[in-house]
């Protein structure tokens, strides 16, 4: 996958959010595959970066307690596959950016 082709598939997924044609949920269950994926070290690393820039780029992110929880651990545990971390750590500092009363209520 080319940068270019990245940007451009991005650009339109983030389209579709903000137009409410699609949801993250939809972008989680399409990418569950390839991020699970252990034969795929490329793969897992190009998904959570894209969930991350989802995350990221949506011009309104409404999310509630359960949504940031899940995120949250989910990126926490990619934290651990190496070829997740950089996408990792994206999606944990924009939830910190983002969704920070909603962080401040987590508990352990």
């Amino acid at each position: 996958v080319t940068d270019e082709l990245r940007e451009v598939t991005l650009n339109k997924v983030i389209e579709a959010l903000d137009q409410k044609r699609m949801e993250l949920l939809d972008i989680v269950v399409h990418l569950e595959k390839v991020m699970c994926d252990a034969s795929n070290p490329t793969g897992r690393r190009n998904a959570i970066q894209f969930l991350a820039f989802c995350l990221r780029d949506k011009a309104e992110l409404k999310l509630n307690f359960k949504h940031v929880e899940t995120f949250a651990k989910f990126f926490e545990n990619k934290l651990s596959d190496w070829q997740c971390v950089e996408g990792a750590v994206l999606g944990i500092f924009v939830l910190f950016k983002r969704q920070a009363a909603l962080i401040r209520t987590l508990k352990q």
